[in-house]
């Protein structure tokens, strides 16, 4: 039998609730409880009876409430196993609840599972596909996880709950709660629609961004989280030292291993992006190599030595003209880089030119 999912709707009873409500009715999962909040407060237009084959379970309010109380409200009134949110501008995709629960079944250890989301402006036009794998750090410094992509265990409620001092930044204070349970797991699979565009909480983009208050709100934030999130940069820290450590002893199979591990922590981490990269170089794979050596430069603009083994891979590949590229950028960071100029200079004296 399938577990039951609830989906919690913060409604502030605009015209855009017909489509999540549709999308919810449109879901391939069978059981499936719609908890629909009136966070407009006594306004709220009066619900219809079920949503497609699911029932609607209505929280109506005497007064408007903010987004962390309507979604209290909402985790309070919910009796799945697992537990999601749709605001009322967003919408799933068919097999949205499908795709994160079985991911669930699947990783019991996990408290949440989350997937790719479009994001879009009010015209449908994609701002940004957010597709971005599980890491712990990272969730400390960005909100890379949106509201309407992830499913949560109800048991690991327990202890959370969204705090209803910070007006916005709540999911992602959620997130963190919620991550202290455990990692993620993330689907790569494109299942739900955010409309950022569309949101009055002043985190959106563009015009509908509100600096200051985002500012205000993420200093709170980081305030509360910052001890923690010290914590888990030295673990991240560590995985990257024991990983340069087995490198420099020549044990680079478990060197390769321990890099692996630290990128599951942090995929940004560059000395261990560099390492990654020179270990599948010396087991000759260049092609592998050059995905770590690209995002070290994206990572580090102006660290020469990434820019160096970018280079030499891409030489290394034959791909003259961007390696020549790579080392003019080298020579301008540090014009007496001992290897930049020679490298340049020995790819334009190639016979026959240099390649296309």
């Amino acid at each position: 039998m399938a577990a039951r999912v609830s989906i919690v709707v913060r409604s502030m009873g605009r015209p855009e609730l017909h489509d999540a409500l549709a999308s919810l009715a449109a879901q391939t999962w069978p059981e499936v409880e719609v908890v629909l909040v009136a966070a407009c407060g006594p306004g709220h237009p009066a619900p219809p009876p079920a949503c497609g084959p699911h029932e609607i379970v209505f929280v109506p309010g005497d007064a408007p409430r903010s987004r962390p109380v309507a979604a209290n409200a909402g985790l309070r009134a919910a009796t799945g196993a697992f537990v999601g949110l749709l605001d009322d501008d967003d919408f799933y995709l068919p097999a949205h609840i499908e795709t994160l629960a079985a991911a669930l079944v699947a990783a019991p250890r996990c408290p949440a599972a989350y997937s790719i989301v479009r994001e879009v402006d009010a015209a449908g036009n994609v701002l940004r596909t957010r597709a971005q794998p599980f890491s712990r750090l990272l969730l400390y410094q960005d909100c890379y996880i949106a509201p309407v992509s992830l499913l949560f265990r109800r048991e690991a409620m327990f202890g959370c709950r969204f705090d209803e001092r910070l007006e916005i930044c709540e999911d992602w204070d959620f997130w963190l709660q919620l991550a202290e349970h455990g990692d993620f797991a993330f689907v790569p699979a494109e299942t739900a629609v955010y409309r950022a565009s569309l949101g009055m909480s002043g985190t959106g983009p563009g015009g509908q961004r509100d600096e200051g208050r985002y500012r205000r709100y993420t200093a709170m934030l980081a305030a509360k989280w910052e001890p923690r999130g010290q914590e888990v940069i030295a673990t991240v820290a560590a995985a990257a030292a024991q990983a340069i450590d087995l490198f420099t002893q020549g044990r680079r199979v478990e060197a390769e291993a321990a890099a692996d591990r630290a990128l599951a922590l942090y995929p940004y981490e560059l000395a261990v992006l560099n390492l990654k990269g020179t270990l599948l170089a010396l087991r000759g794979d260049i092609e592998g190599a050059l995905s770590p050596f690209r995002l070290a430069v994206a990572e580090a603009p102006g660290d020469v030595a990434s820019r160096f083994n970018l280079a030499q891979a891409l030489e290394r590949l034959g791909h003259a003209r961007e390696a020549i590229a790579e080392y003019d950028r080298i020579l301008a960071l540090e014009p007496r880089h001992p290897h930049a100029a020679a490298r340049k200079s020995a790819l334009q004296r190639r016979p026959g030119g240099i390649p296309s």
